[in-house]
């Protein structure tokens, strides 16, 4: 969803987007996301994998698991570098989803079709998965 803040001379707009794997905080690649307004802690509905990539994990439709993440409220321009990071459209795609508690947010979901990787996240949490896994 976007809304729109008035600040004198011109509007700006913001986003909700879902993140739930190597942006987090504590991740290896928070920095990129970290000056944004965090906004809580959030599940998806439980309709999707989390697959282990290697050093990050894809959100994939069509599963059963609901995914921990966390939201945040991005601007345009953080929501552009967003999608260079996530390389949108070419191998992440930004869309529309809703989540456990019924908010309407965007998220980075990959195509099942192009996974190369069969290791599920069960727990749906990224960050502690990759806690143990280091452990």
């Amino acid at each position: 969803m976007k809304s729109e803040a008035w600040w004198p001379g011109k509007a700006v707009s913001s986003s909700k987007v879902f993140i739930y794997g190597s942006l987090l905080e504590g991740c290896r690649n928070h920095f990129v996301i970290a000056s944004a307004r965090k906004l809580g802690t959030a599940e998806t509905n439980p309709e999707y994998d989390l697959v282990d990539l290697g050093e990050y994990p894809a959100l994939v439709a069509g599963g059963q698991t609901s995914v921990k993440g966390v939201v945040y409220e991005v601007d345009a321009d953080l929501l552009a570098v967003l999608d260079e990071f996530e390389d949108h459209p070419n191998l992440y795609h930004r869309v529309f989803i809703q989540l456990l508690d019924g908010q309407e947010v965007q998220t980075y979901l990959f195509p099942r079709e192009r996974l190369w990787a069969q290791t599920h996240v069960d727990s749906g949490d990224w960050r502690t998965y990759v806690q143990a896994r280091q452990s």
